[in-house]
This record gives C-alpha cells, structure tokens and sequence, in this order.
C-alpha cells in the first residue's frame, strides 16, 4: 500500500505519514501530501531522511537545527 508524507497548517505535529486509502477520507481533508513512499517502511525512511537533511541544512547555515523551522525548510525545498 502506498502511502503520503503530509503536513497540515497550524499543527504541531512535523508530520503525518497517512495510507493512500485514508487521505481519501475526509477526517484526512486538511492534510497536504507533499510526498509520496511505496510502503510503510520506505515512509519512514523518507521522514529520517528529511529530518537529516533539514540538519545538515541548519548546519550550514551555522545554526543548530530548529524544528520549529522545519515547515518553512520543507515547503522552501519541496513546496
């Protein structure tokens, strides 16, 4: 099953990993799929390495990393 890296405004929440089957359904409305992973696992490996891309990120940038950012990142880079 195929499943969709989301994100929803004004929540607190990084991110929602949701199956193709749920984003249809409309308690899932609100969530903006940004990209997409064949199974579960390869979801989580897509979340982990978002997470260390948005770290490495912020070290270039001579920072630490800041997840209260990370939106921002994410839509900059995959919006």
């Amino acid at each position: 099953m195929r499943y969709h890296l989301c994100f929803k405004e004004n929540d607190i929440n990084l991110l929602h990993i949701v199956s193709d089957k749920d984003l249809k359904s409309s308690k899932y409305r609100a969530l903006k799929s940004f990209k997409k992973a064949k199974d579960e696992e390869d979801a989580f490996e897509k979340v982990a390495s978002l997470a260390k891309d948005f770290c490495k990120h912020s070290k270039k940038q001579g920072k630490s990393p800041d997840f209260s950012q990370f939106k921002a990142w994410l839509l900059e880079v995959h919006g």
